[in-house]
């Protein structure tokens, strides 16, 4: 039966309905399944990543606070890893593409900072790639489970 749910979930999500909706749908079906559990299929299936809204809803020189990031222990000694979509310019073949970028650090900074930051991250690494940073667009925050917020 969480098989069937869950592939009920995942075409609902599919046809652009929100988790809230699809919630409704199956537990008026009687099909029980978590709300987190929806709420990972939807990010799933749109491309979104978990606590993507908040980001978005803040402004450029808004300080993010721990209730706007993820809690997670991460790979690395660091306390964040921002995630992103760059979109770079290849001067050489004349094209625009975007890519999905993370890095790490260990300051806490308002949404355009870490723009920055990571302009003069790719900046150092473009120079031996030959390619431009036109734009960065954050999409999330983890911050390492157990560190301090500084």
């Amino acid at each position: 039966m969480r098989r069937v749910s869950i592939n009920a979930a995942t075409r609902l999500a599919g046809q652009g309905w929100s988790g809230n909706r699809i919630q409704g749908y199956l537990t008026g079906r009687g099909i029980g399944l978590r709300r987190g559990t929806i709420q990972g299929i939807v990010r799933t299936v749109t491309g979104r990543m978990k606590g993507e809204r908040v980001i978005k809803g803040l402004g450029d020189f808004d300080e993010l606070k721990p209730g706007h990031m993820v809690e997670t222990r991460l790979g690395r000694p660091r306390r964040y890893r921002v995630f992103g979509n760059a979109t770079y310019y290849d001067p050489i073949s004349d094209q625009t593409f975007t890519r999905k970028v993370s890095f790490y650090t260990d300051e806490r900074l308002a949404k355009a900072q870490y723009t920055d930051l990571f302009d003069t991250y790719i900046t150092r690494m473009g120079a031996s790639m030959q390619l431009e940073l036109d734009d960065f667009e954050m999409r999330s925050v983890e911050h390492n489970q157990g560190w301090a917020y500084d």
